[in-house]
């Protein structure tokens, strides 16, 4: 216990994971696409991995991996992490751990908010960007809040996500030139 104790005070994101373990792969991807460098200790290569995997069962942490640590305290697994970044708490926490160094002025931020638009294609549905005054945030933040604008955007547009039901040419393209189709909008 002592040994998770100082490792987690050590980082402002701290993830024990397992490389075969696709949960753990699914909250590293997250948080590193935020901006948030996490320090991961992958439990089946670290000498004292089973040790410290006891010692996450023992803090309440089941299954044992993923379990993330954000600002020294026990967030929980892959569940928790997910519930918190669909309700909008897990940027803020995030921040107010000091887990985003880096920083953007906000003309960069504006630029970024802006070159959305070229991100997204769709026929019927607009996304609209508000950069706040005093938006002072990474990359990887301004990501999810564009993901989640784009969400929003998303249930208020009621588009139907159904493959087998979809007829029109409603598509995303992502900024590598991919087109994903995203169903018809009603």
């Amino acid at each position: 216990m002592e040994m998770i104790t100082k490792m987690v005070l050590e980082r402002p994101v701290v993830i024990y994971s397992k490389t075969s373990c696709c949960m753990s792969h699914t909250v590293k991807t997250l948080l590193c696409d935020f901006g948030a460098n996490p320090a991961v200790h992958e439990l089946d290569e670290v000498p004292r991995g089973r040790e410290i995997e006891q010692a996450l069962l023992r803090l309440g942490c089941s299954p044992a991996v993923p379990a993330i640590f954000i600002g020294g305290e026990l967030v929980g697994g892959a569940n928790e992490v997910m519930s918190l970044h669909l309700n909008g708490s897990l940027i803020p926490m995030l921040k107010q751990a000091g887990a985003f160094k880096e920083k953007l002025g906000l003309k960069l931020a504006q630029g970024e908010a802006n070159s959305l638009s070229n991100m997204v294609h769709f026929d019927n549905v607009r996304l609209e960007h508000d950069v706040a005054l005093e938006l002072h945030s990474t990359r990887g933040v301004l990501a999810g809040e564009r993901a989640r604008m784009f969400q929003l955007q998303i249930e208020k547009k009621k588009i139907n996500m159904d493959p087998d039901e979809c007829t029109d040419s409603t598509d995303l393209l992502t900024p590598s030139g991919k087109r994903i189709p995203l169903g018809k909008t009603s």
